[in-house]
């Protein structure tokens, strides 16, 4: 066989061979890279609710409604905000009434049957006794002041907000019957109690973002009792103007006094 073609033949069977050990040599590994993980995406912050509390504390003077207050003491307040006015009752006491007019008050007092000659001769029937500088903070500034000053606010249910609020902001705005200086005529005089620095706010929106309840309560400093007041909200846009009450039935309470 010449050279030539026994080159080539050789050549031809040397072919097989190394496409064999080709595909018997290891595969070169692939390298995939790792997958990596999205951002996390921040956690949404909490809706602060001030601005809707603000908000419904402040529309209590464009509007008319009436409170249920309970706690250390229950009355009725028919309340006109854009007059600035409210007439108020108490379940407990049928013969007490209170109107206010701006910073003008008037309250029902009965002294029939009295002896004493340093009293207004009152004809026999009840009357009411005039004062123009004891007005009450209304409810809209009531509720106004205890949000504004409140702290720590949080929805613990849907609609419901807690939070803290200072003593001393209660005292100020005289919503608790306990805060009342009583002293008796005799007897010792009653040890004041020392309240914590601190209570709890509780407020509550209905489903058109009103108030429907304001709640606060304080503690004593040894955690013994309480004061409280809560005041429930309705009958939004349905309560009247209240009149001051005629001038025949009225006496004015003495400027010294007043």
């Amino acid at each position: 066989m010449p050279l030539s073609r026994r080159t080539a033949l050789l050549s031809l069977l040397a072919v097989p061979g190394l496409l064999t050990a080709c595909t018997a040599a290891e595969p070169h590994p692939v390298v995939v890279p790792s997958a990596v993980p999205p951002p996390a995406s921040p956690s949404p912050s909490p809706i602060d609710p001030r601005p809707a509390l603000v908000a419904a504390a402040a529309a209590l003077a464009k509007t008319s409604y009436k409170i249920t207050e309970t706690g250390d003491q229950t009355a009725v307040w028919q309340v006109h905000g854009p007059s600035r006015s409210f007439r108020l009752t108490s379940p407990a006491d049928k013969d007490f009434e209170s109107i206010q007019i701006g910073r003008d008050r008037w309250s029902v007092v009965d002294l029939r049957g009295t002896t004493d000659p340093n009293r207004p001769p009152l004809g026999g029937r009840r009357r009411w006794m005039h004062t123009s500088s004891a007005g009450s903070p209304l409810p809209d500034v009531i509720a106004g002041t205890l949000v504004a000053t409140a702290t720590d606010l949080a929805e613990s249910t849907p609609g419901t907000f807690t939070g803290a609020v200072p003593e001393s902001v209660t005292k100020d705005l005289s919503i608790f019957a306990a805060d009342l200086a009583l002293i008796p005529l005799d007897g010792p005089k009653p040890k004041p109690i020392t309240w914590a620095g601190t209570g709890t706010i509780t407020i509550r929106l209905d489903g058109q973002g009103r108030l429907a309840l304001l709640a606060v309560e304080v503690p004593s400093a040894d955690g013994r009792t309480a004061k409280k007041a809560a005041y429930a909200y309705s009958d939004y846009g349905k309560v009247g103007r209240p009149r001051k009450p005629p001038a025949k039935d009225v006496f004015e309470l003495p400027s010294s006094l007043d």
